[in-house]
């Protein structure tokens, strides 16, 4: 089941995703809007945000999020 169907407020931030799409996510993140960020693995080592408690990574084809 996609994220946001099931209810999660989610986003991408990938090489797939328009640099203006990816501004706006980052963004929404940041603020907290978003609370859940599909994103590559690169992404994820320059987090630096108080309320993020953890990082887990799979290795799919696709990203979730963009699967609707």
């Amino acid at each position: 089941m996609a994220l946001k169907a099931a209810g999660v407020s989610a986003a991408a931030f990938h090489g797939s995703v328009k640099s203006t799409d990816k501004d706006a996510n980052l963004t929404r993140w940041l603020s907290g809007d978003i609370l859940v960020m599909c994103a590559t693995v690169a992404f994820g080592m320059g987090v630096d945000k108080a309320d993020v408690r953890f990082g887990t990574y799979a290795f799919t084809s696709m990203c979730a999020i963009d699967r609707q």
